[in-house]
Protein backbone atom coordinates (compact mmCIF):
# COMPACT_ATOMS: atom_id res chain seq x y z
CA UNK A 1 0.00 0.00 0.00
CA UNK A 2 1.07 3.22 -0.57
CA UNK A 3 1.17 6.99 0.68
CA UNK A 4 -1.53 8.16 -1.73
CA UNK A 5 -3.68 5.46 -0.79
CA UNK A 6 -3.85 6.78 2.97
CA UNK A 7 -6.61 8.49 3.86
CA UNK A 8 -6.80 11.65 6.53
CA UNK A 9 -9.42 13.45 8.75
CA UNK A 10 -7.43 16.50 9.62
CA UNK A 11 -10.48 17.56 11.76
CA UNK A 12 -10.51 14.41 13.71
CA UNK A 13 -6.94 14.83 14.37
CA UNK A 14 -7.20 18.32 15.45
CA UNK A 15 -10.06 17.09 17.98
CA UNK A 16 -7.85 14.51 19.71
CA UNK A 17 -5.13 16.64 20.26
CA UNK A 18 -7.27 19.21 21.39
CA UNK A 19 -9.03 16.92 23.61
CA UNK A 20 -5.75 15.20 25.20
CA UNK A 21 -4.15 18.68 25.60
CA UNK A 22 -7.32 19.82 27.71
CA UNK A 23 -7.07 16.89 29.52
CA UNK A 24 -3.63 17.57 30.70
CA UNK A 25 -4.90 21.42 31.70
CA UNK A 26 -7.41 19.70 33.96
CA UNK A 27 -5.10 17.45 34.96
CA UNK A 28 -7.88 14.55 33.97
CA UNK A 29 -6.59 10.81 33.41
CA UNK A 30 -4.20 10.07 32.76
CA UNK A 31 -2.55 13.16 33.40
CA UNK A 32 -2.61 12.99 37.22
CA UNK A 33 -0.22 14.44 39.42
CA UNK A 34 2.44 11.74 38.84
CA UNK A 35 2.01 12.30 35.14
CA UNK A 36 2.79 15.60 35.33
CA UNK A 37 6.42 14.67 35.29
CA UNK A 38 8.00 12.78 32.30
CA UNK A 39 8.80 9.54 33.30
CA UNK A 40 12.29 10.00 32.67
CA UNK A 41 12.69 13.44 34.24
CA UNK A 42 14.03 11.37 37.61
CA UNK A 43 16.28 8.97 35.85
CA UNK A 44 17.36 12.50 33.90
CA UNK A 45 17.62 13.54 37.57
CA UNK A 46 19.92 11.26 38.60
CA UNK A 47 22.48 11.57 35.78
CA UNK A 48 22.49 14.79 35.97
CA UNK A 49 23.86 14.65 39.59
CA UNK A 50 27.45 13.68 38.74
CA UNK A 51 27.50 17.39 37.46
CA UNK A 52 29.32 16.10 34.59
CA UNK A 53 27.45 17.32 31.45
CA UNK A 54 29.31 14.88 29.38
CA UNK A 55 28.36 11.97 31.69
CA UNK A 56 24.61 12.79 31.78
CA UNK A 57 24.30 13.25 28.17
CA UNK A 58 26.41 10.45 26.76
CA UNK A 59 24.47 8.59 28.95
CA UNK A 60 21.04 9.25 27.90
CA UNK A 61 22.57 8.91 23.93
CA UNK A 62 23.21 5.38 25.11
CA UNK A 63 20.19 4.74 26.97
CA UNK A 64 17.81 5.83 24.07
CA UNK A 65 17.78 2.79 22.74
CA UNK A 66 16.69 0.90 25.13
CA UNK A 67 13.30 2.57 25.41
CA UNK A 68 12.36 0.88 21.90
CA UNK A 69 10.58 -1.69 23.01
CA UNK A 70 8.71 -0.68 26.28
CA UNK A 71 6.50 2.25 26.69
CA UNK A 72 8.57 4.98 28.94
CA UNK A 73 6.31 4.49 32.01
CA UNK A 74 7.37 1.16 32.26
CA UNK A 75 10.26 1.68 31.26
CA UNK A 76 11.69 4.39 33.60
CA UNK A 77 9.04 3.85 36.81
CA UNK A 78 9.57 0.21 36.99
CA UNK A 79 12.50 -1.09 34.97
CA UNK A 80 14.99 1.68 35.97
CA UNK A 81 12.97 3.33 39.10
CA UNK A 82 15.08 1.74 41.74
CA UNK A 83 17.97 4.55 42.62
CA UNK A 84 20.64 2.08 44.07
CA UNK A 85 20.40 -0.08 41.45
CA UNK A 86 21.10 2.88 39.03
CA UNK A 87 24.43 3.85 41.53
CA UNK A 88 25.81 0.63 40.86
CA UNK A 89 25.31 0.08 37.04
CA UNK A 90 26.67 3.72 36.46
CA UNK A 91 29.62 2.74 35.14
CA UNK A 92 27.82 1.01 31.82
CA UNK A 93 26.99 4.36 31.53
CA UNK A 94 30.52 6.12 31.63
CA UNK A 95 32.29 5.35 27.95
CA UNK A 96 35.89 4.80 28.29
CA UNK A 97 34.47 2.39 31.74
CA UNK A 98 32.25 0.67 29.49
CA UNK A 99 34.99 0.36 26.82
CA UNK A 100 37.59 -1.36 28.87
CA UNK A 101 35.48 -3.86 30.76
CA UNK A 102 34.78 -7.23 29.06
CA UNK A 103 31.31 -7.46 31.17
CA UNK A 104 29.49 -4.22 29.93
CA UNK A 105 26.96 -6.53 27.93
CA UNK A 106 26.32 -8.75 30.49
CA UNK A 107 25.91 -6.12 33.46
CA UNK A 108 23.84 -4.02 30.48
CA UNK A 109 21.11 -6.80 29.95
CA UNK A 110 21.01 -7.44 33.68
CA UNK A 111 20.20 -4.04 34.06
CA UNK A 112 17.68 -3.11 31.35
CA UNK A 113 15.96 -6.98 30.78
CA UNK A 114 15.16 -6.50 27.56
CA UNK A 115 13.20 -8.57 25.15
CA UNK A 116 13.28 -8.61 21.59
CA UNK A 117 14.91 -5.25 21.82
CA UNK A 118 18.50 -7.16 23.27
CA UNK A 119 20.01 -6.47 19.55
CA UNK A 120 20.17 -2.86 20.95
CA UNK A 121 23.29 -4.31 23.67
CA UNK A 122 25.49 -5.46 20.76
CA UNK A 123 25.75 -1.93 19.36
CA UNK A 124 26.06 -0.43 22.99
CA UNK A 125 30.01 -0.95 22.83
CA UNK A 126 30.38 -0.08 19.34
CA UNK A 127 28.62 3.37 20.16
CA UNK A 128 30.60 4.05 22.91
CA UNK A 129 33.79 3.09 20.53
CA UNK A 130 32.31 5.89 18.17
CA UNK A 131 31.77 7.98 20.63
CA UNK A 132 35.52 8.25 22.17
CA UNK A 133 37.45 7.45 18.65
CA UNK A 134 35.30 9.86 16.82
CA UNK A 135 34.18 12.69 19.11
CA UNK A 136 36.71 12.50 21.98
CA UNK A 137 34.74 10.70 24.52
CA UNK A 138 31.87 13.42 24.51
CA UNK A 139 28.51 13.47 22.56
CA UNK A 140 28.32 17.16 22.13
CA UNK A 141 31.24 16.93 19.87
CA UNK A 142 28.63 15.05 17.93
CA UNK A 143 26.53 17.88 18.12
CA UNK A 144 29.13 20.85 17.36
CA UNK A 145 29.89 18.46 13.52
CA UNK A 146 26.58 19.28 12.82
CA UNK A 147 26.47 22.60 13.28
CA UNK A 148 23.92 22.55 16.57
CA UNK A 149 21.56 21.82 14.66
CA UNK A 150 18.88 19.10 15.59
CA UNK A 151 17.80 18.73 11.96
CA UNK A 152 21.22 18.16 10.71
CA UNK A 153 21.96 15.40 14.47
CA UNK A 154 18.41 13.49 13.41
CA UNK A 155 19.31 13.49 9.81
CA UNK A 156 22.81 11.68 10.66
CA UNK A 157 21.57 9.51 13.47
CA UNK A 158 18.50 8.29 10.98
CA UNK A 159 20.72 7.72 7.69
CA UNK A 160 22.88 5.21 9.70
CA UNK A 161 19.98 3.40 12.19
CA UNK A 162 20.13 0.11 11.18
CA UNK A 163 22.86 -0.71 8.86
CA UNK A 164 25.30 -3.50 9.56
CA UNK A 165 28.79 -2.79 9.51
CA UNK A 166 28.49 0.91 9.38
CA UNK A 167 30.72 2.90 11.35
CA UNK A 168 28.98 5.66 12.75
CA UNK A 169 26.49 5.37 15.14
CA UNK A 170 23.99 2.86 15.06
CA UNK A 171 20.26 2.62 16.23
CA UNK A 172 18.79 5.97 16.46
CA UNK A 173 15.67 5.39 13.59
CA UNK A 174 13.24 8.56 13.10
CA UNK A 175 11.50 7.54 16.33
CA UNK A 176 14.43 7.43 18.57
CA UNK A 177 16.58 10.27 17.23
CA UNK A 178 13.57 12.62 17.90
CA UNK A 179 13.32 11.37 21.51
CA UNK A 180 16.80 11.29 22.35
CA UNK A 181 17.32 15.47 20.80
CA UNK A 182 14.01 16.68 22.27
CA UNK A 183 15.11 15.06 26.07
CA UNK A 184 18.54 16.53 25.45
CA UNK A 185 16.83 20.01 24.89
CA UNK A 186 14.70 19.51 27.36
CA UNK A 187 16.90 18.98 30.36
CA UNK A 188 19.13 21.72 29.54
CA UNK A 189 22.02 19.20 28.08
CA UNK A 190 22.66 21.28 25.23
CA UNK A 191 20.93 23.86 23.03
CA UNK A 192 20.03 22.90 19.31
CA UNK A 193 19.36 25.13 16.67
CA UNK A 194 15.76 24.06 14.84
CA UNK A 195 14.64 22.08 17.55
CA UNK A 196 10.67 22.45 16.86
CA UNK A 197 11.19 21.52 13.42
CA UNK A 198 12.18 17.85 13.55
CA UNK A 199 8.62 16.68 14.28
CA UNK A 200 7.68 13.97 17.28
CA UNK A 201 9.04 10.76 17.86
CA UNK A 202 6.11 9.03 15.92
CA UNK A 203 5.96 5.71 17.42
CA UNK A 204 2.85 3.05 17.61
CA UNK A 205 1.32 4.68 20.65
CA UNK A 206 0.56 7.80 18.86
CA UNK A 207 -0.56 6.18 15.18
CA UNK A 208 -2.35 3.43 16.94
CA UNK A 209 -4.51 6.71 18.79
CA UNK A 210 -4.80 8.32 15.21
CA UNK A 211 -5.88 5.31 13.72
CA UNK A 212 -8.38 4.39 17.33
CA UNK A 213 -10.05 7.70 16.49
CA UNK A 214 -10.58 7.47 12.59
CA UNK A 215 -7.98 10.22 11.92
CA UNK A 216 -5.42 8.13 9.32
CA UNK A 217 -7.43 5.12 7.51
CA UNK A 218 -5.77 2.26 5.09
CA UNK A 219 -7.79 -0.79 3.84
CA UNK A 220 -4.58 -2.78 3.43
CA UNK A 221 -1.18 -4.05 5.61
CA UNK A 222 0.84 -0.79 5.32
CA UNK A 223 5.15 -0.70 6.33
CA UNK A 224 5.33 1.55 9.38
CA UNK A 225 7.66 3.61 7.73
CA UNK A 226 5.39 4.61 5.35
CA UNK A 227 2.50 5.66 8.35
CA UNK A 228 4.87 7.31 10.52
CA UNK A 229 7.87 8.98 8.64
CA UNK A 230 5.88 9.83 5.20
CA UNK A 231 2.45 10.30 6.59
CA UNK A 232 2.41 10.80 10.46
CA UNK A 233 5.57 12.86 11.32
CA UNK A 234 4.94 16.10 8.54
CA UNK A 235 1.03 15.94 9.33
CA UNK A 236 1.66 16.44 12.43
CA UNK A 237 4.21 19.21 12.16
CA UNK A 238 2.26 21.12 9.78
CA UNK A 239 -0.83 21.01 11.79
CA UNK A 240 1.29 22.07 15.15
CA UNK A 241 2.52 24.97 13.04
CA UNK A 242 -1.33 25.67 12.01
CA UNK A 243 -2.82 25.43 15.79
CA UNK A 244 0.31 26.52 17.38
CA UNK A 245 1.00 24.02 19.52
CA UNK A 246 4.26 23.19 20.71
CA UNK A 247 5.82 19.50 19.07
CA UNK A 248 6.94 18.31 22.03
CA UNK A 249 3.66 19.27 24.33
CA UNK A 250 1.89 17.25 21.09
CA UNK A 251 4.14 14.44 21.66
CA UNK A 252 4.42 14.18 25.36
CA UNK A 253 0.72 14.42 25.73
CA UNK A 254 -0.47 11.76 23.11
CA UNK A 255 2.62 9.33 23.95
CA UNK A 256 1.06 9.57 27.60
CA UNK A 257 -2.19 8.68 26.42
CA UNK A 258 -1.21 5.96 23.99
CA UNK A 259 1.13 4.12 26.49
CA UNK A 260 -1.43 3.51 28.92
CA UNK A 261 -2.55 1.01 26.54
CA UNK A 262 -6.13 0.76 26.00
CA UNK A 263 -8.80 -1.96 27.34
CA UNK A 264 -12.55 -1.70 28.30
CA UNK A 265 -12.08 -0.93 31.93
CA UNK A 266 -9.26 2.16 31.25
CA UNK A 267 -11.53 2.96 28.11
CA UNK A 268 -14.26 5.15 30.34
CA UNK A 269 -12.27 7.32 31.23
CA UNK A 270 -9.71 7.77 28.97
CA UNK A 271 -10.07 11.90 27.63
CA UNK A 272 -10.41 10.48 24.00
CA UNK A 273 -13.10 7.86 24.77
CA UNK A 274 -15.93 9.96 22.90
CA UNK A 275 -13.60 10.03 19.52
CA UNK A 276 -12.15 6.52 19.68
CA UNK A 277 -14.26 3.57 17.72
CA UNK A 278 -11.71 0.73 18.31
CA UNK A 279 -8.75 -1.02 19.19
CA UNK A 280 -5.35 -2.16 17.81
CA UNK A 281 -3.18 -4.53 19.20
CA UNK A 282 0.79 -4.21 17.60
CA UNK A 283 0.90 -7.82 16.24
CA UNK A 284 1.49 -7.56 12.56
CA UNK A 285 4.08 -4.48 13.52
CA UNK A 286 6.19 -6.65 15.86
CA UNK A 287 5.90 -9.62 13.47
CA UNK A 288 6.07 -8.04 9.89
CA UNK A 289 6.74 -4.34 10.17
CA UNK A 290 3.32 -3.37 9.38
CA UNK A 291 -0.18 -1.81 10.31
CA UNK A 292 -2.72 -4.04 9.78
CA UNK A 293 -6.31 -2.57 9.54
CA UNK A 294 -7.84 -5.82 10.31
CA UNK A 295 -5.54 -6.03 13.64
CA UNK A 296 -8.14 -4.85 16.16
CA UNK A 297 -9.76 -5.11 19.11
CA UNK A 298 -12.73 -4.33 20.94
CA UNK A 299 -16.49 -3.72 19.04
CA UNK A 300 -15.55 -5.34 16.18
CA UNK A 301 -16.77 -8.96 15.05
CA UNK A 302 -14.33 -11.51 12.79
CA UNK A 303 -16.46 -11.03 9.73
CA UNK A 304 -16.11 -7.44 9.96
CA UNK A 305 -12.46 -7.55 10.34
CA UNK A 306 -12.18 -9.63 7.35
CA UNK A 307 -14.54 -7.20 5.59
CA UNK A 308 -12.33 -4.18 6.74
CA UNK A 309 -8.72 -6.48 5.85
CA UNK A 310 -10.45 -7.39 2.31
CA UNK A 311 -11.35 -3.42 1.49
CA UNK A 312 -15.13 -4.90 1.24
CA UNK A 313 -16.09 -1.90 3.56
CA UNK A 314 -15.26 1.25 4.70
CA UNK A 315 -16.20 0.50 8.77
CA UNK A 316 -16.03 3.80 9.67
CA UNK A 317 -16.79 7.05 6.96
CA UNK A 318 -13.39 9.18 7.85
CA UNK A 319 -15.91 12.01 6.01
CA UNK A 320 -18.88 11.57 8.67
CA UNK A 321 -16.25 12.26 11.64
CA UNK A 322 -16.97 15.63 13.40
Amino acid sequence: MKKKDILINESRIVAVVNAVNAARERRDYPFDSAALHPPEEKFVGWLKEHDDSVFATNALFLLTTMVFADNSETFFRIKLGNKSKFQENAWIFDVQKALSSPKTEEAATAYFTPGYNRVAIDDWRHNCQVISDQYKGDIHNFFSECDDDALKVVQVLENNAKVPGKPGLRRYGHKLARMFVGWTQLYGLHDFKNVDKIGIPVDFHVVALLRQTGGILFSDPTPKDIVGKEVVNPLMMRLCVENKWKPTTVSENLWQVGSKGCNNLEHQRCPIAHLCYRMMSREQLDTKGLFDPADTGRWLTRRERIKFRDGVVWLFDPNSAK
